[in-house]
């Protein structure tokens, strides 16, 4: 039989647990206590006095978490772990393990923003990317913040990178998926690399771009490359390009520069149809004669081989042969000259806007 005080100390132990998984889904959600207060009904003091600990927990404040939270009102009773629970205490180890490995005596990486490497790099940018989901196409948007923070004493770079799934809940507000991590910069790469993280999703996200040193002008914007998960049921590996910008982009500036986001190099492949529908009258006279191919490619479906009534041994070489030999690049890169297009593409965007701005200012007085 259990005694008195060890029943209380379980009843302590289980309370904080419910607590925790308030606390995690107000963060998720981002709902301050405030907004949390006025929710429920009840007084901010008591909200505050409740996710403290300060005082009991009670059933109707229990209830009324889950139904404006929407959170399952047996998923904040449940006495064993629930997946958030574990994927909450995996993600601080994984974190902590991140950040103990690059604060290291290894010159060559730096992660206190506070150094020279850092100038300029630290900031908001707008962020743009295309869908993971084949049957979408709108560019999806966001926000990305590297700031200077601390912990343990020590300076590092924050990354938070909030991302508008380009969907809505069922209160008409945007859903969006936040995702916190880490910056840094390796010098003999000439490359900084943001790692990414979303406890709601237990999913890693990393971007890399180019790394320049700075002196006065701040970094104003970057092409991309994101390693990711595809959105779509089957969660396949994703490698995309994506855009950072200190300059917000119209959805006209992104309908004519979006297709720097395509997997594309510096050989561009057009038909013949849309070369004659939409460059032809644009092209410069003095430019070489386009060449025009008539090799006949083949387009093998893989389902069809797996379909096939060849034995299991003899399809899997075959569609081993078959991307052997296949067309496809082996990789892709952003090319210096993608960034330049796009700073061009901005400098040039924000000096027309100054221009308008300086001939509204003088027309009117």
């Amino acid at each position: 039989m259990k005694n008195n005080n060890t029943k209380k100390i379980e009843y302590i132990t289980y309370s904080q647990k419910i607590l925790e998984r308030i606390k995690i889904e107000l963060t998720r959600q981002k709902i301050s206590q405030k907004t949390l207060a006025r929710l429920c009904n009840v007084s901010q003091p008591t909200i505050s006095k409740l996710l403290k600990g300060d005082s009991p927990l009670t059933l109707e404040f229990i209830y009324k978490v889950s139904e404006k939270l929407d959170i399952p009102i047996e998923t904040l009773l449940s006495t064993p772990d629930t997946l958030t629970d574990k994927l909450t205490e995996i993600q601080a180890n994984i974190q902590d393990e991140i950040y103990d490995n690059f604060h290291n005596d290894n010159e060559a990486i730096v992660s206190d923003p506070t150094l020279y490497p850092f100038r300029g790099i630290t900031g908001k940018y707008n962020f743009y990317c295309n869908p993971t989901i084949s049957s979408e196409s709108e560019l999806l948007k966001g926000t990305l913040h590297l700031l200077p923070s601390k912990r343990a004493g020590k300076s590092f770079c924050s990354c938070q990178l909030t991302l508008y799934t380009g969907k809505y809940d069922s209160e008409g507000k945007k859903e969006k998926k936040l995702y916190t991590g880490m910056m840094l910069i390796s010098l003999p790469m000439q490359s900084c690399y943001c790692i990414l993280s979303c406890d709601e999703s237990a999913e890693y996200v990393f971007l890399l771009f180019h790394h320049m040193f700075l002196t006065k002008a701040n970094l104003e914007c970057r092409i991309a490359a994101v390693l990711t998960t595809s959105a779509g049921s089957y969660r396949r590996p994703t490698m995309e390009k994506c855009i950072i910008s200190r300059t917000s982009l119209s959805s006209e500036d992104l309908s004519e520069i979006e297709g720097q986001l395509k997997m594309n190099c510096s050989n561009i492949q057009i038909t013949e149809k849309d070369f004659q529908e939409h460059i032809l009258k644009d092209f410069p006279e003095d430019f070489p004669k386009v060449t025009i191919t008539h090799e006949t490619i083949y387009s093998i479906e893989e389902a069809f081989i797996q379909k096939s009534s060849l034995p299991e041994n003899t399809r899997t070489e075959l569609i081993n042969k078959l991307r052997k030999y296949s067309i496809d690049r082996r990789y892709t890169k952003i090319s210096t000259h993608a960034d330049d297009i796009l700073y061009n593409f901005i400098i040039d965007k924000k000096r027309k806007k100054n221009v308008s701005s300086e001939d509204t200012s003088e027309s009117k007085s």
